[in-house]
């Protein structure tokens, strides 16, 4: 049996899909405007209410400019022209809707003239013109209107569906996308009929102004929905849901005939909508008072939204309900919709809108461009009547020569970050990490990810103290980094002073220079540690070497033994700071040196030595030798200061890889298990330990009391 595989859509098909729909639309607009008849004269209504040849040109060149028009017929039917024919947008314009159906019973007569094939125009004055109409309209007698009305739907389609494309989770983006499409309907079938010559059928005609109608309304609707979900959710989910359903459920009433008045009908809820956002804007505006994050998510969107909506509103809706014709503005009114979405595009690209980065922008400028190269293509093509190749070959030229030296400006301008001072970062970093102590460490530590991130808070993170990686958390508000160091865990709020959201970048950033710390930190650890053991092998050995050679120098009745001891005591001085010991040497010579020098000691003070060590030629290594020199000076010092012995015996052996030193006197002994009096004992245990030996305390015997034995290993080859 085979296995079925599925494919799941990536963004950039969804991307692909939106575009092509945007294009569809646009393509479909344009190809039914200009497959409407064309007689080549615009009609317009001078100031005395007449309709004159505003502007004439092809089939209707021959009829002189501003003549005033009295009547059109097809040779059948004759048909007188008042201004009301000449109505941009009947939603605003006709009180009632038995007025709408007496327009649109017009408008199917007119246009079924204008199918007719010849046309006779009637003059004021009785003239005549009879003109023979195209089938097609020129697409570049289009009027700027139209394209208006075209590009503002396009745009606002592209952008909301570009976030809704890396954003299909959130419930703000899928209102913002419904908010786009139903201006992609809106904006671009109000351009059709708007811009007819004269007229339309009725059927066409009713089907793109109720869709005009059906876009608005679902316009606002999705508008007030958003503000109840972004920047933060002020009311359930089906609310949104509802709202929209009130406005589509209000279109269908007026559909069925529920209401009389058009003008209520088609503009009174629609109104009721704008006055919503605002107050829903003002609600979440101060809803935001304490977060800085979606307040300045809301900033923009509210800013571009209120400029553009309240402008529309005040320039087109406000007068339509005291009678006034708005209607000839409406089409480049539409144009105060485009800072509503260039508003929320420069928050995205600036602030982060919607948790979408410089990949958006990425994504954005370049289909924008693609659309840029099919619109301009088309404008060669069908307005210009250039050869395929030529046309294809001039939008190319053009998008290369203006379009990508502008988006690199803009690019530069809006997208690209300041580069990163690597070297300065790092030299801060080093000197957080060598700072004495530990709170010294953390302090310069959230200084250098302050300087960094600029967040408003930083506090210590609770959470898993084992944690490798920065962890972004509360939808970007957060980012955790982990423990480097000796410094816990720090939790960063509100990234550059609350205009930005932590993203994946700012995380990985964060794991390395941590990373980074943290590696320093141990270093300064190691060479801290080095730096106290050098410290107290330099005080063991003063105490032990130093300290003992003075004490007998002190004591010394001979003058010359003085200054011997003395230059002994100097030339230990030196290794001792050099960290240097004499060489490696023979045992026996080795034990030879130490035996004088505890001879004589012992002598200065009575007390008797017995000496055993073995004869062999065995050489051992400095650092050992060291060892056994040190462990007998220091007993040997703690002999004469405290033992009040007689005898001194040491006995040195080496069998099986061990050597093996037991230090004995009979003086009066004391308790090795008990509290140990001074540094003495202290010191050679540690140095037998560093050896890697053992230092244990043997029973009295043969009258000797204190018994001292020291095991060290000896490393083969020696």
């Amino acid at each position: 049996m085979g296995v079925r595989v599925i494919r799941r859509l990536t963004p950039g098909d969804r991307m692909i899909g939106v575009v092509a729909i945007g294009l569809l639309c646009a393509c479909a607009m344009i190809y039914y405007a200009i497959s409407l008849p064309w007689l080549g004269i615009k009609f317009a209504v001078d100031e005395r209410g007449a309709t004159v040849a505003a502007q004439v040109q092809g089939p209707s060149r021959a009829v002189p400019l501003g003549t005033p028009i009295a009547a059109i017929g097809d040779g059948v039917t004759q048909m007188e022209l008042v201004a009301g024919d000449l109505l941009i947008e009947p939603d605003g314009n006709l009180p009632r809707y038995a007025d709408y159906e007496a327009f649109l019973a017009r408008q199917d007569a007119l246009a079924a003239i204008e199918r007719a094939p010849r046309v006779t125009l009637y003059g004021a004055q009785g003239e005549a013109w009879t003109v023979t109409p195209l089938p097609q309209r020129p697409i570049g007698n289009l009027p700027a209107d139209f394209w208006v009305a075209l590009f503002v739907g396009l745009v606002a389609w592209l952008i909301a569906g570009s976030i809704w494309v890396f954003r299909r989770e959130q419930r703000s983006a899928r209102y913002l996308l419904l908010s786009g499409a139903s201006t992609l309907v809106f904006s671009p079938f109000s351009a059709v009929y708007g811009t007819r010559e004269l007229a339309m059928a009725s059927a066409p005609f009713r089907f793109f102004s109720d869709m005009n109608f059906l876009g608005g309304s679902v316009f606002i609707a999705a508008l007030v929905a958003l503000m109840l979900y972004y920047p933060r959710a002020i009311a359930p989910a089906w609310i949104g849901r509802a709202v929209v359903a009130l406005f589509v459920g209000w279109f269908a009433a007026q559909q069925v005939g529920l209401f009389d008045s058009m003008v209520f009908a088609r503009r009174a809820l629609v109104f009721v909508g704008l006055i919503a956002t605002f107050v829903l804007a003002a609600v979440q505006w101060r809803g935001t008072r304490f977060d800085p994050v979606a307040r300045a998510a809301l900033q923009w969107f509210l800013l571009s939204w209120l400029v553009g909506c309240s402008a529309f509103a005040a320039l087109i809706f406000v007068p339509q309900m005291f009678g006034i014709d708005t209607s000839k503005m409406q089409a480049f009114g539409f144009l105060l919709f485009v800072p509503v979405y260039a508003g929320l595009a420069f928050g995205i690209i600036r602030y982060r809108l919607f948790d979408l980065g410089e990949w958006w922008a990425r994504t954005m400028t370049w289909m924008l461009s693609l659309v840029m190269l099919v619109l301009l293509d088309m404008l060669f093509l069908l307005v210009l009547h250039l050869s395929p190749g030529l046309s294809i070959g001039l939008a190319l030229l053009v998008c290369g020569l203006v379009w990508l030296p502008l988006r690199g400006l803009l690019w530069g301008r809006f997208v690209i970050r300041r580069p990163i001072d690597t070297r300065g970062r790092f030299q801060r970093l080093a000197d957080a990490a060598f700072q004495d102590g530990t709170e010294a460490r953390g302090e310069a530590w959230a200084r250098l990810l302050e300087s960094i991130y600029d967040p408003l808070e930083i506090d210590l993170a609770d959470g898993d103290p084992d944690q490798a990686e920065a962890q972004i958390a509360e939808d970007g508000l957060v980012l955790i980094v982990p423990a480097a160091g000796d410094v816990p865990a720090l939790r960063l709020a509100n990234a550059q002073r609350g205009r930005h959201l932590f993203n994946r970048a700012d995380a990985d950033t964060a794991s390395d220079l941590a990373a980074m710390f943290d590696h320093l930190v141990r270093n300064r650890g190691a060479f801290d540690a080095g730096a106290a053991t050098e410290r107290k092998r330099i005080a063991q050995d003063i105490h032990d070497h130093v300290g003992a050679t003075l004490l007998d120098a002190l004591h010394s009745p001979r003058s010359e033994r003085k200054d011997s001891l003395i230059r002994d005591t100097l030339a230990d001085l030196r290794g001792i700071i050099n960290g240097t010991g004499q060489q490696d040497l023979p045992i026996g010579e080795a034990l030879v040196q130490i035996r004088r020098e505890t001879a004589e000691r012992l002598e200065a003070k009575g007390i008797r030595l017995d000496w055993q060590s073995p004869s062999a030629a065995v050489s051992l290594d400095a650092a050992r030798l060291h060892t056994v020199r040190s462990i007998v000076r220091e007993t040997v010092s703690n002999a004469i200061k405290h033992a009040e012995c007689s005898v001194l015996r040491i006995a040195i052996t080496l069998d099986s890889g061990e050597l093996s030193l037991v230090i004995e006197d009979d003086g009066k002994g004391f308790d090795p298990h008990g509290p140990a009096s001074g540094a003495g004992l202290v010191n050679i245990r540690d140095r037998a330990t560093v050896a890697g030996g053992d230092l244990s305390w043997l029973a009295p015997e043969d009258g000797f009391v204190s018994r001292l034995h020291v095991q060290l290993p000896v490393p083969a080859g020696t």
